[in-house]
């Protein structure tokens, strides 16, 4: 199997981005707060990396498939961290009885 150069190019590309992505969900873990970021943006980062693996699975590119769903994964654990310390974080500033209110 030839490998594209372009492949691996991206590939590379994928891997840093992947890898500041998963600072950023050790960093959301280890506070269990959000606090000072978008969440969107991490929702379209995550769409945009399931677009992508069909993308490259069109091209042919598949070191790029395989770094860019580490991106996607990522990206997926990110959100599901975001929404769960964003309600707890509530619960804790707006206790259930007062939110009812």
């Amino acid at each position: 199997m030839f490998v594209m150069p372009f492949d691996i190019v991206n590939a590379m590309f994928q891997l840093g981005s992947a890898a500041m992505i998963w600072i950023n969900v050790v960093k959301i873990h280890k506070d269990k707060r959000v606090h000072g970021v978008v969440w969107y943006t991490f929702v379209f980062y995550a769409t945009l990396g399931v677009w992508n693996i069909f993308f490259y699975h069109h091209l042919q590119q598949w070191w790029s498939i395989v770094a860019g769903s580490v991106v996607i994964f990522g990206n997926i654990a990110w959100c599901v961290l975001a929404v769960k310390y964003s309600r707890i974080s509530k619960d804790k500033v707006y206790p259930q009885r007062f939110r009812d209110i």
